[in-house]
């Protein structure tokens, strides 16, 4: 096998890695997927050499687009790798005993040997697939919660800005008009700025606030049915 140059300082825990399936296998894994339950990355084990005692697997963050695209085969193995969001590539050296992969260290690259790059002519293949439902299903989550954390974070900074201006707004109008003001609106609360201003916070762009306690939990429901079916 290939000598490495490895950062031990950067270390990548797996211990909440969950097994979704695999995209290539033949007599045995070569190309899997796994999401990390803390954060609901997505993750691919991609097999590049072996000695007699050792299977050598990178570790890298994939887009679950790209990921898609790749499955759909608009994209090659080597543009699904290249675009990866996180450029941290790390590396896991799997004796034949075959523990849970949590078992094995895996350190980030230094640098990756050229002959470690995926080939550019590289399409998915559905015959190699094992496991192409539960995959494309846990893309599909993946991008449903992506979808909506950048719903409510558009949500978030349009309320903050729209509470700035109001406060700003009112701030500016005291300062104007001070010596017209009675001494008890000069203690005016921001409660009160918001039913002056008519601001309809509870729906802003079609969104309901009411319901984003449960997105946290609703999503933590999810990675827990992939962790009781796929581990």
């Amino acid at each position: 096998m290939e000598n490495l140059i490895i950062n031990k300082n950067k270390r990548l825990h797996t211990n909440n890695f969950v097994r979704i399936g695999d995209l290539s296998y033949f007599e045995g894994p070569l190309l899997s997927v796994f999401e990390e339950l803390n954060s609901g990355h997505l993750y691919l084990f991609d097999w590049v050499d072996r000695d007699h005692n050792f299977n050598r697997w990178l570790i890298y963050r994939i887009s679950p687009k790209f990921l898609l695209q790749y499955i759909n085969c608009e994209i090659t193995h080597f543009e699904l790798f290249e675009r990866r969001p996180d450029k941290d590539i790390y590396f896991t050296d799997i004796d034949l005993k075959n523990q849970p992969f949590s078992d094995y260290e895996s350190f980030a690259l230094e640098l990756l040997p050229q002959n470690y790059f995926p080939n550019t002519d590289n399409f998915f293949e559905l015959c190699d697939c094992k496991h192409f439902e539960k995959i494309k299903s846990a893309i599909i989550n993946s991008l449903s919660n992506q979808k909506s954390e950048n719903e409510y974070s558009v949500v978030d900074s349009e309320q903050d800005l729209k509470s700035k201006n109001v406060k700003s707004s009112y701030f500016n109008r005291i300062q104007n008009n001070l010596h017209s003001i009675a001494i008890s609106t000069q203690y005016i609360g921001y409660g009160d700025i918001q039913m002056l201003g008519k601001l309809q916070i509870n729906n802003i762009q079609g969104i309901s606030f009411k319901s984003y306690t449960s997105v946290k939990k609703r999503r933590f429901q999810n990675k827990k049915q992939y962790a009781n079916q796929y581990n």
